[in-house]
């Protein structure tokens, strides 16, 4: 009695598609897959981090690819591979050693962080805050989205870049100085300039 044959899987549209940013790559082995939702996944292969977004996915990796681009032109980043095609779109960029934004956040939730800790955590979150106050006060973002919606946005990389912002006193409902200068600090495009959480 012959055994019976076991089915071939058939590939994921997100599997097929890292499998084609390998072979674009020169890469051999099954990736690792790190994280995944909604069509967008992430995997590592070697030294290389390999982000896919299929059609449809949660994010295309059209703005992220833009931004990486500009960053690479201004001499800020090594630069990445990336295609696309009716598959999806596929991005790859060097893997960075470090820790994620929670694993760097433990030591509050463990209640051992230091000063030091505590002053690097309370400052990434005021810059959040300054850019969500900017948005939620005036009704617009700190930066302008220009063109097409779904497209690259290269105008807005280079403003962010350049550290081209809106008017906050012209987009304001009514004039706040303390409100004003906490979100005009949190969002400096330099970050030296940006007030410190035990200013604020």
């Amino acid at each position: 009695m012959e055994p019976t044959p076991v089915p071939t899987p058939v590939p994921t549209p997100a599997s097929a598609l890292v499998s084609h940013a390998l072979s674009v790559l020169g890469l051999d082995g099954p990736p690792k897959h790190l994280t995944g939702r909604k069509g967008a996944d992430v995997w590592q292969a070697g030294d290389l981090i390999i982000k896919i977004a299929v059609p449809g996915a949660r994010g295309d990796l059209a703005h992220e690819t833009a931004a990486y681009d500009l960053l690479n032109r201004q001499g800020r980043h090594p630069g990445t591979r990336h295609g696309a095609g009716e598959d999806g779109r596929w991005l790859a960029l060097p893997r960075l050693d470090g820790p994620t934004l929670r694993e760097g956040f433990t030591p509050a939730r463990d209640g051992h962080a230091t000063p030091a800790q505590r002053t690097a955590m309370r400052q990434a979150a005021l810059d959040a805050l300054g850019a969500s106050l900017h948005w939620a006060w005036t009704g617009v973002r700190p930066i302008d989205y220009r063109g097409d919606p779904a497209g690259p946005h290269a105008e807005l990389y280079a403003d962010i870049a350049a550290g081209r912002r809106r008017s906050l006193p012209t987009d304001r409902p009514w004039a706040d100085p303390l409100l004003e200068a906490l979100i005009t600090s949190a969002t400096a495009p330099i970050p030296e300039d940006r007030r410190s959480g035990a200013a604020v």
